[in-house]
């Protein structure tokens, strides 16, 4: 073949996919000219068809294994954290019935084990609904259901659910900072969902207590929320990734695990309210947890409940 052509004849065609996304082109030169009729330009456009047919037949099928993969993770690490508190029930459960059998069943025993059995069953249930909500994000269809609501209302209702779960201490103090009513349209549920989450990790890495102070404000055309600590905290290096799926970041083993997706869950939930998550954290100091909602300037005080329904439940 010469180094050098000087090709004075050209054809092109464009390969086009079928949501008309162009792909790319393929182009035909000669050193003659006139070399190429419409007839060439039918072959060129038939072959340029066939070559759209087989990049995005490329592209299915490595999304396709991509989604494998990703489902082999998901069914992996489901199977692995629900066997925990399953071992746990069956383990009391079966404690029981050799007791009932043998005639001694211990009366002054019976409140503790139904107490880890009552607490093995939240935490199972809660693990359950989060590998429901995180099959539904990666399928893009976790729905929000908005209505009128006042966030200080929803924000009163979870900090009043963790004054009796097993992580808080009576070194914690649970501190509400909300001036006014902070009225907009949001899903409710899936608000308290977040709220929960993000508190839940206030209380978890802050296990010496200390406070840990909600702030609810109003600024501008949005809503804030702050849920702020004063415990363990987390590197800089750590940050991104406490919002990614089945992640734990933390090794201090006074902080009680979680499954690695209610951050991710909710981070997924700000984001459809059009909103943002966002964490500042150093190790020692504490962490504060920032969302901030849009508001819709349509909604008055007015049109909100003065106290919804509790929708949610405080992790066990």
């Amino acid at each position: 073949m010469p180094a050098k052509l000087s090709l004075r004849s050209y054809l092109a065609v464009p390969v086009i996919g079928r949501s008309a996304e162009i792909l790319g082109a393929l182009v035909f030169g000669h050193e003659k000219l006139g070399v190429f009729a419409e007839r060439d330009e039918r072959v060129a456009a038939a072959i340029a068809g066939q070559a759209a047919i087989a990049i995005e037949n490329a592209r299915l099928y490595e999304e396709a294994q991509r989604a494998i993969e990703v489902r082999e993770q998901f069914l992996g690490i489901a199977s692995h954290e629900l066997r925990t508190p399953l071992t746990v029930l069956r383990g009391y459960a079966q404690l029981l019935q050799r007791q009932i059998r043998r005639g001694s069943l211990d009366l002054n025993q019976l409140p503790g084990v139904v107490e880890h059995l009552v607490e093995s069953a939240d935490r199972l249930n809660r693990l359950i609904n989060e590998l429901l909500d995180t099959s539904r994000l990666q399928r893009g269809r976790l729905d929000l259901h908005r209505e009128p609501a006042d966030l200080v209302s929803v924000a009163a209702l979870v900090l009043e659910r963790f004054e009796d779960v097993p992580e808080r201490t009576p070194a914690h103090s649970l501190v509400l900072d909300a001036p006014a009513p902070v009225v907009g349209r949001w899903d409710v549920g899936r608000v308290d969902q977040v709220l929960t989450t993000v508190v839940d990790s206030a209380v978890k890495y802050s296990p010496d207590g200390g406070e840990v102070r909600v702030s609810v404000r109003r600024l501008d055309h949005h809503a804030e929320i702050t849920v702020s600590d004063q415990g363990i905290g987390i590197d800089a290096s750590d940050h991104a990734a406490v919002f990614q799926p089945f992640q734990r970041v933390c090794e201090d083993k006074r902080v009680t695990s979680g499954h690695g997706l209610g951050l991710y869950i909710a981070e997924q939930i700000v984001g459809r309210h059009g909103g943002t998550i966002t964490l500042d954290s150093t190790p020692g100091a504490g962490s504060r947890f920032t969302v901030s909602l849009p508001v819709d300037a349509k909604v008055s005080a007015d049109d909100a409940p003065r106290r919804p329904a509790s929708t949610g439940s405080a992790p066990s």
